[in-house]
């Protein structure tokens, strides 16, 4: 006797027909890529929370995306959707990206998307909240970055002069164990105060017996003299509000959103959160972010490419759960690079070695990197430009980058001599200020000049990463700051001088790992000390003269 089938059981099979069509998407959102199948899986599945955890190449940022744009497709109704990383840069080339996808094209009027940095987001936020109404901030460049810590270095040592000076009143009034040492200058300080501010640490009693972790080990503070620092804490704010006009300072957005967190309603909050590169988030703005998802929140990182100093907080602290089974999803192989160019950038040392990537996840083979020698920083510039004359006659649409550590040395008025050589000699040339507006991937001979933070996130044809000299790996200034004070713990010594030298290998790692097919490091004068980390079998050699 044959089965009925009721008209309920017909309309509940084509209901999950059509569902399972409906989650069924051909991932064709970019041109000239293909998904593997393990990033199709992080794509298809489903969590509230989830980090996607991959080494530098392996393709996290694209599955992010992927996710990202998956997730406006298959939802039916109207949500909003953030798409957040740090770095500027990066940002205006996830757009670009965006822009060349033509399924992303037409279907985000359907949400409310918002495509942007942290800061640009805080920003928009308190306005809305009324909290600021204060001039924009500009594009959060490198350069941006240390001009917003030169300011509030100048600012800081006006204040530590005071409470330093036995003359003054503000010194008097101190016990005398809660004045500071000499090794306590401005810089000291003024990190100590941002230190506080990027792990929410502002509250007197928890700032004075909190573990101090990620701050100098050599220079000794005690907790009595934490007091005084926090006095100064007080002024400084006091200062930004009154002197310049509420003023914040970087770590200032995050910490403004947690205090007025009881007044953001559900309707400026968003359904689905995705995050690039959320090693290089501070601790207040990952904590933030959790506080403005409503339904799912995506992260995408690797811890082997933060070049931040240690923080006491986990994620799970800051609201994030990915102990769970499937919400911490691995990529291991690395589809960027060349074997020859991730075999040298995988035997720098750091980390205890838990940044090293497996051999055999080495996908591609290439040219073996180049340590090229110059003469001077002049002969320097000339190789790196009659190299990149010789990569565009054979190919223009290839692109290229280079990659300077200028950062600590430009100042507001000074124009990178570098950058004005490479534009006497070429016509597209873009700088990290400009590249939204100027580097265009669909023209030809396209080429970036950056920092070696800037370029986080980013890949070329080719990079030429410049000034890899004993000057700049590690940042010689960084270590002499540190020498300076006569009266440091010796014994900690050590150990801040190896925070620092951690910190600028995983920046190196990070500069090494954008090139997609040939890797060029010049340096002049005497070649980085990071170069003994290198195997003579990994890398070519030239001299330049």
């Amino acid at each position: 006797m044959s089965e009925i089938i009721s008209k309920n059981d017909l309309i509940s099979f084509f209901s999950n027909i059509a569902e399972i069509w409906q989650h069924h998407i051909d991932y064709n959102f970019f041109k000239d890529i293909e998904l593997s199948p393990d990033q199709i899986k992080i794509i298809d599945h489903d969590e509230d929370q989830m980090l996607i955890n991959g080494y530098a190449g392996t393709g996290k940022s694209i599955t992010l995306l992927y996710k990202f744009i998956n997730t406006i497709l298959r939802e039916a109704e109207s949500k909003k959707i953030l798409y957040i990383s740090y770095n500027y840069t990066l940002i205006a080339d996830t757009i670009k990206k965006l822009n060349d996808s033509e399924i992303y094209m037409k279907n985000k009027h359907r949400h409310e998307i918002d495509v942007t940095t942290y800061h640009e987001m805080a920003y928009k936020l308190l306005r809305k909240l009324e909290v600021i109404d204060g001039k924009k901030k500009s594009k959060l460049t490198q350069e941006e970055i240390i001009r917003n810590d030169q300011d509030a270095l100048r600012r800081i040592g006006v204040i530590v002069d005071k409470y330093k000076n036995p003359q003054s009143e503000e010194y008097e009034k101190i016990p005398k164990d809660e004045k500071l040492y000499s090794t306590h200058d401005a810089r000291f300080i003024k990190d100590e105060i941002k230190w506080m501010k990027e792990n929410g640490f502002v509250d007197k009693p928890e700032y004075i017996e909190v573990e101090r972790k990620g701050r100098s080990r050599s220079i000794r503070l005690t907790k009595k003299q934490r007091n005084t620092i926090y006095k100064i804490f007080e002024v400084y704010n006091k200062m930004l509000k009154e002197q310049f006009h509420n003023h914040m300072d970087l770590e200032d957005y995050a910490l403004e959103i947690i205090r007025n967190k009881k007044w953001i309603k559900d309707d400026l909050k968003y359904d689905y959160v995705f995050v690039d590169e959320v090693q290089d988030l501070q601790p207040m703005q990952i904590k933030t972010l959790v506080m403005l998802t409503k339904k799912s929140l995506i992260i995408s990182g690797d811890p082997r490419q933060t070049i931040h100093r240690r923080s006491p907080y986990s994620y799970e602290k800051l609201g994030i759960n990915i102990t769970e089974r499937g919400r911490n999803r691995v990529l291991n192989k690395n589809y960027r690079c060349s074997a020859q160019t991730m075999r040298l950038a995988n035997s720098l040392n750091f980390d205890n070695g838990e940044h090293k990537l497996d051999k055999r996840n080495f996908v591609r083979e290439g040219d073996k990197p180049l340590i090229v020698k110059c003469e001077n920083a002049n002969k320097e510039m000339e190789f790196v430009i009659n190299k990149i004359k010789e990569i565009f006659d054979e190919n223009p649409n290839e692109t290229v980058a280079v990659i300077h550590r200028e950062e600590s040395e430009i100042s507001n008025s000074r124009y990178s001599d570098r950058l004005k050589a490479l534009k006497g000699h070429f016509l597209n040339v873009s700088d990290s200020k400009n590249y939204s507006s100027k580097f265009n991937t669909n023209k030809t001979k396209q080429i970036l000049y950056t920092s070696a933070y800037d370029i986080k996130g980013l890949e070329f044809d080719h990079t030429f990463l410049i000034q890899f000299n004993d000057e700049h790996y590690p940042q010689k200034y960084q270590i002499e700051e540190l020498l300076k004070n006569q009266e440091m713990d010796e014994s900690m010594l050590k150990e801040d001088i190896d925070e620092i030298k951690n910190i600028e290998k995983k920046l190196l790692y990070v500069a090494m790992t954008r090139a997609k097919k040939n890797l060029y490091m010049t340096y002049s004068g005497n070649i980085s000390e990071f170069s003994n980390d290198f195997e003579s079998q990994d890398y070519e050699t030239q001299i330049y003269k």
